[in-house]
């Protein structure tokens, strides 16, 4: 069994959705929620997918570390493949 969901919706409304997002992406921690999620096809949904998806918003580092967790998930992807978009935001 995986890493409890509620933990992360604590974390989130503790520190707010960005310095969240920020904390998860610089933590070593197993990512449950980015394998679950991709499993289902539902990337997008990921920390990891809104933080490519709004780069600006994140240090270069981060939206280089969210790119290679995505590109480690999606290595079989084909060559044309585009990450889907979020269109609401949460920030």
């Amino acid at each position: 069994m995986g890493p409890d969901p509620s933990r992360t919706r604590e974390l989130i409304g503790r520190l707010k959705p960005l310095k969240a997002m920020k904390f998860l992406i610089n933590s070593t921690e197993e990512k449950f929620g980015l394998v679950t999620l991709s499993k289902m096809k539902l990337a997008e949904f990921t920390f990891e997918g809104v933080i490519v998806t709004h780069y600006e918003r994140f240090e270069p580092e981060e939206v280089v570390e969210a790119q290679r967790r995505l590109d480690e998930i999606f290595e079989d992807r084909p060559k044309v493949f585009i990450y889907p978009k979020i269109d609401r935001s949460i920030f």
